[in-house]
């Protein structure tokens, strides 16, 4: 269905549609008066027309605007008509509702961070700073190959879908094609899911990365501690160990007694330097960083001393607790 066959469409009244008449042909604007009345529009091919239906749609807003953008030269040359100006003043005047779904890139961040209300629902509504996921107006997301359209939708019953012949060139005029006007909700309805759909989706993409990027900041603090805190540890046991050592080399002024308790001593703080590697061990296996290093060992001696430092500390409790010579 075209324009052409505007005798088989039926007509009604769209009053909240205005056209700026002094700015386009006769022919053009007879062809506007004909798109007033119209339910529903197929066709639409003039750039020009498309362009005053789009700045006059949202210029024409008083509840909510939805506006997906395929790409991010199709964000571009929407600013470049003047589009996105009519969104923040629609804001500023009516506190219009303005959703805007559009692909990530350095450019439109820039640009969004020169206008910073743009990120908020409206201009005047205060933000409650915990939890913006409700207010926010523009969404990031990736850009998707199959979609060549750009979805404007008027306070849910004017649709203005516009497909992309080229994504190259600069301008509105160049890049606009197939375009349908539509005021009937049977066919607004799907505009409206696909998008409130999908900005549900990028809603909680944002969140899961959010949480994600905290949970990697967390972690990357734990391994600091855990870093802190082993080297804290091997500082003054490497004191006991080289103290001991020294002590060992003067053997013929120790005891039995005060040589078996050197050895408990050096023992125990070489247990302990093991125990600070396996933390740091345990802290690659959660990063899936630890390399593991097979060396031999002697099974039986491992045990003899552990059996060992049990009878002594045994020994120790008994007579601590049974000496009746122990005040």
């Amino acid at each position: 269905m075209t324009i052409n066959n505007a005798n088989n469409i039926k007509f009604q009244n769209v009053s909240n549609i205005r056209i700026n008449d002094s700015t386009l042909t006769k022919q053009e604007n007879n062809e506007v008066e004909i798109r007033k009345k119209l339910d529903v529009i197929e066709g639409i091919k003039d750039s020009n027309v498309i362009r005053r239906l789009c700045l006059n749609g949202i210029s024409s807003a008083s509840e909510e605007i939805l506006l997906f953008f395929p790409t991010v030269n199709s964000f571009l040359r929407y600013e470049r008509i003047g589009a996105i100006e009519a969104l923040m003043d629609v804001v500023r005047k009516r506190n219009v509702r303005v959703k805007i779904l559009v692909p990530r890139h350095p450019l439109i961040q820039k640009f969004v961070e020169q206008k910073p209300f743009l990120l908020e629902t409206t201009f005047n509504m205060k933000i409650n700073k915990e939890d913006t996921s409700n207010f926010e107006s523009i969404r990031f997301l990736q850009e998707i190959s199959e979609t060549r359209v750009t979805i404007l939708v008027i306070d849910k019953n004017i649709s203005l879908v516009t497909e992309l012949e080229s994504d190259i060139e600069e301008s509105f005029e160049g890049t606009v094609g197939f375009t349908t006007y539509s005021t009937d909700v049977s066919r607004i309805f799907p505009y409206i899911s696909f998008f409130e759909n999908l900005w549900t989706q990028v809603g909680l993409y944002q969140q899961v990365t959010k949480v994600n990027e905290k949970l990697i900041i967390q972690d990357k603090k734990y391994m600091e501690f855990i870093n802190i805190a082993v080297h804290e540890l091997r500082t003054p046991l490497q004191t006991i160990i080289c103290l001991s050592y020294l002590l060992r080399n003067e053997r013929e002024a120790l005891t039995g007694k005060e040589e078996e308790l050197l050895d408990i001593i050096m023992r125990n703080a070489e247990n302990l330097g093991k125990l600070a590697d396996n933390i740091l061990d345990l802290s690659k296996i959660e990063n899936d960083n630890l390399n593991l290093k097979k060396e031999t060992f002697d099974l039986d001696k491992l045990i003899r001393d552990i059996l060992f430092d049990f009878e002594k500390q045994l020994a120790h409790r008994h007579h601590h607790y049974y000496n009746p010579n122990h005040h």
